[in-house]
């Protein structure tokens, strides 16, 4: 495992941006990385993450959709 920098947001289905900052975790030899980041029922989210790992100066960029339901 290798510590990154990890630029992280959200936007929603209406085109709104959310920055959602990252706490590094470390669990033993895991590292993690947690944010957290207000929804609404029936909110569809994706989400932009760029890292850069530690030590290799080369950017990963992806991205990701979920729906989320509340209770």
């Amino acid at each position: 495992p290798v510590s990154a920098q990890i630029d992280a947001r959200s936007t929603n289905l209406t085109g709104q941006i959310r920055n959602i900052p990252l706490r590094e975790i470390r669990e033993g030899s895991a590292i993690y990385y947690i944010g957290e980041f207000p929804i609404v029922n029936n909110e569809t989210l994706t989400f932009s993450l760029d890292v850069l790992p530690e030590g290799t100066g080369k950017h990963i960029k992806t991205t990701l959709q979920q729906q989320f339901f509340i209770d």
